[in-house]
C-alpha cells in the first residue's frame, strides 16, 4: 500500500520490487481492490494499481494514516522503495520497446486514455484570446463549450428551443457565453459584432442562402472571418424527405459566388477527408474573409 501511494505500479513490477511470487502479490491486489483501497487501470494486457488516500472517507483515512505511521522505520519498506527507483528508471529504458509495440494501436490507445476531445482543445486555445465568435446554428452547444475556455466572448444562436436547453445546461458555468433563439437570417447581434462566425452543417437546412450570407456580412467586423463547413455536391434526395434538407450539398463556385455578393471573399476551401466509417457525403471547409 505504502509503495502504491507513491506510485502507479503494475503487478509484475511489484513482484521485483517486494520479491514475492506474482501469485501472492496478485491475491493481495486482489483483496485490497474489492474493499475499495486500491483503483485499477488496464493497458493491454497489463494491469496497473495506485491507492489515493485523498480520495477516501474521514474513517479510512484515519485507518491508512495510523497504518503508515508504523511503516516509517521500517528498514523492509525502505528496501523495497529503492527497488522501486529502479523499477521506475527501468520504464524509461523500455519506451523506445513500448511505441514500437504499439505504434499501429497508438491512436485508438491514446483515445482510450485520455479521450477524443483533449487534441481539438489544445487547437482552440490558438485562437487570439480577445475574439468574438458566434456559432450560427449552435444545437447542443458543443462547439461553444469548446471555444469558451479560448476567447473572450462566444455567442451560440439556434432556432429550436429544445437544442438551446440543452446546451444551457451544458454551459451554465461558462460565463463568457450568451445564448439566443433565433433566425439565421435575422441574427439577433449589432452589426460589426463578430471577430468570427460558423456555421457547421447548418447551410443545407437554409432554404434561401442570400439572407443568411447579408447577415452574417452585416455581423462581421471587417477583415473577420466566415468559416462554413457543410456536404459536398451529392444526389442523395432522401435527405430532402428524411431530414430536411433544402440543398443536397453545395458546389464550391455557387457558394463561393453567392458569398461574393454580400462581400464575403472566398480565402481558402479544402475537401475533408472522409473516414472509411462515415456513411454520409464528403464534407468541405471554406473560409470567407469580410472585405474591408
Amino acid at each position: 500500500m505504502a509503495l502504491l501511494v507513491d506510485e502507479e505500479l503494475a503487478v509484475g513490477e511489484l513482484t521485483r520490487i517486494v520479491q514475492m511470487p506474482q501469485s501472492t502479490i496478485s491475491r493481495h491486489l486482489k483483496v485490497l481492490l474489492a474493499a475499495g483501497w486500491l483503483s485499477r487501470r488496464s493497458e493491454g494486457t497489463a494491469s496497473y494499481f495506485w491507492a489515493d488516500p485523498n480520495g477516501y472517507s474521514d474513517t479510512r483515512r484515519q485507518l491508512w494514516d495510523l497504518t503508515r505511521s508504523a511503516l516509517f522505520d521500517d528498514p523492509q519498506l525502505e528496501e523495497d522503495r529503492n527497488r522501486m527507483d529502479g523499477v521506475i528508471a527501468q520504464r524509461s529504458v523500455d519506451t523506445e520497446a513500448f511505441f514500437g509495440r504499439v505504434a499501429g494501436e497508438w491512436d485508438s490507445m491514446r483515445r482510450d486514455l485520455f479521450g477524443d476531445d483533449f487534441p481539438t482543445q489544445c487547437l482552440a486555445s490558438l485562437l487570439p484570446r480577445e475574439w468574438v465568435v458566434a456559432d450560427l446554428g449552435c444545437g447542443t452547444g458543443d462547439l461553444v463549450a469548446l471555444m469558451a475556455g479560448s476567447v473572450s466572448k462566444v455567442i451560440g444562436i439556434d432556432r429550436e428551443e429544445a437544442m438551446l436547453t440543452v446546451a444551457k445546461q451544458r454551459l451554465k458555468a461558462a460565463e463568457n457565453v450568451t445564448l439566443y433563439r433565433g433566425s439565421l437570417s435575422d441574427l439577433p447581434l449589432e452589426d460589426r459584432t463578430l471577430d468570427v462566425a460558423l456555421c457547421m452543417l447548418v447551410l443545407h437546412h437554409v432554404a434561401e442562402l442570400a439572407p443568411v450570407l447579408s447577415e452574417v456580412s452585416r455581423v462581421l467586423k471587417p477583415s473577420g472571418l466566415f468559416l462554413v463547413v457543410d456536404m459536398r455536391k451529392h444526389s442523395r434526395e432522401a435527405y430532402r424527405k428524411t431530414m430536411g434538407h433544402q440543398h443536397l450539398g453545395f458546389d464550391r463556385d455557387v457558394l463561393s459566388g453567392a458569398a461574393r455578393e454580400h462581400q464575403l471573399t472566398e480565402i481558402d476551401y479544402q475537401e475533408l477527408e472522409q473516414p472509411h466509417t462515415a456513411l454520409g457525403p464528403g464534407l468541405f471547409l471554406a473560409k470567407f474573409q469580410r472585405n474591408q
